[in-house]
């Protein structure tokens, strides 16, 4: 089954908010481990967005400020 986030927040905020409460909880409690190809800055962003249509990214990249 599909899992849009875009569509189950406008029609159902309450179960978007109780999954991504689920999710935040597994995150804090070690079960679940996302994998990330690397951070990079804000000033940075052609280049992530360069490495994401190249493809081969084992993993996401995570934009910080």
């Amino acid at each position: 089954r599909f899992y849009s986030i875009t569509d189950l927040k406008q029609q159902h905020p309450a179960w978007f908010r109780a999954d991504l409460e689920d999710l935040f909880a597994l995150l804090a409690d070690g079960s679940i481990h996302p994998r990330i190809q690397g951070r990079i800055d804000l000033d940075s962003v052609e280049e992530a967005h360069g490495r994401v249509e190249a493809g081969g990214l084992t993993g996401k990249l995570i934009l910080c400020p």
